[in-house]
Formats: C-alpha cells, sequence, structure tokens
C-alpha cells in the first residue's frame, strides 16, 4: 500500500471517529438555530445515519460537516429522509481537500415556499416524450400537460408552477438539455445529481421560479446556497458564521480543541483524565 493510501486511511479513520463526537457537541448549537418544530437529538441522528451512508463524507473536513448540518437547521430542512436536503462531498481544489456542502432539495425548496404565506400552492411535474404537453407564453399564457398512463418515455423537460396568495399564477419550463447544462456545472462527483436525477431536476426549475415570486429570506437564502454549492465556490463555514457570532464562537472553540497532530477531539473529560 502506498504512503499516500496509508494517509488517506489514516485520514477516514480519524473522521469517522471525530465526526460523532462533534456532532454530539454542537446539540446545544442546534438548539438555538432549529425553529420550534424541530429536534436537535434527530437533526443530528440523521446527520450521523447519511455520514455513514456515504462513504466519501468521511474524506471531508469534519468542521465543514457541522457547518452543513448548522445551514439545514438554520433553513429548518432536514437531511436526506425527506429529500429536504443532502450533505454532499465536493473537492476543494484551492484548499486540497474533500469538503461537506448542504445542498437544499425538491422537497426543502417546496417547503420553504409553502412557509412563506404568501404562495398558495407550488410544485413541479418532469415531462416524457410520449406526454401531450403543450405551453404559450405571453399576454394569455397557457400550460397543458396529460401525462400518457403507460410506456412515458423518455424525459424531454421539467416544470414548475406556483398559485400565488394574492392572485395569479407564476410557471417556468426548462428543457432538458438545459437541466444538463445546470448538472454538468456542479463540481460534486456523487451525490442527488446521480441518484435522484429527476429530483434534481425538478429542484432546478423550482429553484429558477423563485426569482419570479415574493421569496422569504429563507427562500432567498437556499436558492443562493443551492447555486453556489453547486458551483463549487462555497464555504459553508463562512456561510453560517457570517451573521451568527454563536456559531461563530462553536467553531472557533471546536477547532481549537482538535488535536493536530492525531485529529481527536479534546473534551472536557479528556483534560480531566489527562490531570489523574
Amino acid at each position: 500500500m502506498s504512503g499516500n493510501q496509508t494517509d488517506k486511511n489514516a485520514m477516514i479513520l480519524k473522521n469517522q471517529k471525530e465526526v460523532p463526537v462533534l456532532l454530539e457537541k454542537m446539540k446545544k448549537q442546534l438548539e438555538l438555530v432549529l425553529p420550534a418544530h424541530m429536534s436537535a437529538d434527530r437533526m443530528s441522528r440523521i446527520a450521523l445515519t447519511e455520514f455513514r451512508k456515504t462513504p466519501k463524507l468521511a474524506e471531508c473536513d469534519p468542521l465543514s460537516i457541522c457547518a452543513s448540518v448548522i445551514m439545514s437547521a438554520q433553513l429548518g430542512l432536514e437531511i436526506g429522509v425527506l429529500g429536504q436536503g443532502y450533505l454532499v462531498p465536493y473537492f476543494n481544489k484551492k484548499a486540497g481537500k474533500y469538503e461537506c456542502q448542504f445542498i437544499p432539495g425538491y422537497r426543502g425548496f417546496i417547503d420553504l415556499a409553502r412557509r412563506s404565506g404568501q404562495i398558495i400552492s407550488i410544485s413541479a411535474q418532469i415531462v416524457y416524450e410520449n406526454d401531450d404537453f403543450d405551453y404559450e407564453l405571453g399576454l394569455n399564457d397557457k400550460l397543458v400537460h396529460k401525462p400518457v398512463q403507460h410506456n412515458p418515455g423518455k424525459m424531454v423537460a421539467a416544470y414548475a408552477i406556483a398559485k400565488l396568495a394574492g392572485g395569479g399564477h407564476q410557471f417556468l419550463v426548462m428543457f432538458k438539455e438545459r437541466i444538463d447544462q445546470v448538472r454538468d456545472k456542479a463540481q460534486a462527483q456523487s451525490g442527488p445529481w446521480v441518484s435522484d436525477y429527476e429530483a434534481m431536476a425538478m429542484k432546478t426549475v423550482v429553484r429558477r421560479l423563485f426569482k419570479w415570486l415574493p421569496c422569504s429570506i429563507e427562500m432567498q437564502t437556499a436558492a443562493i446556497i443551492d447555486e453556489r454549492s453547486e458551483a463549487g465556490v462555497l464555504d459553508m463555514k463562512e456561510v453560517v458564521t457570517e451573521n451568527d457570532d454563536s456559531v461563530a464562537k462553536f467553531f472557533e472553540g471546536t477547532a481549537e480543541q482538535i488535536d493536530t497532530t492525531t485529529g481527536e477531539v479534546k473534551s472536557q473529560a479528556d483534560d480531566l483524565a489527562s490531570r489523574l
């Protein structure tokens, strides 16, 4: 086994021990940012489940995983379980290492839109080649989609439509070629674009529809994070600490407690044991 592979394996083993400790340690921080209907215990538990389900996450900077979980908590979106959001490993070429980034999912965008109170309903659909589909833009815009029952054929487009609380509607259609261009810009080598392509296609068109809708701060934040995450130009730790001093202090304190030689997370118990 080469020296590089040995170092990589050692890093993975270190992270596999370190991440569960950090997720447990950050529960108090999660309680500060989570909405009332969500539990810090549950958020930490499902984050750990996703970490263990995705081997590449074990190669990511552990603090970037914590930052991604905090970002999902700030938006009130659960990771993985219902497709509200994902933890996705990206390779940061500048830093020369993998980092985790939080990407809102299709259901996450839908949930944020409904929570805003300005949108009665919002949904997205996939159009297949054998469907009866037609749309028209202009003063009398229209959209007609009659899915076939059997043998739909290949996917050709996706669209999103929103009904506004003040009356009226907005819709947006994107053909597969354009959706694939968005996918190809994503820097992730794995994740929902591979495992849940159609859900990501619907999310992409919903996100672009947001530009034409009355948006809440959470909707705007999710859209910006999603665009920058997929382009691989987002430092999740920087985003979550930018306007929250308590989160910044948590990361500063946690970073100080990580042994740079062994990668182990120090705790008060460790300090006590060392003095005895």
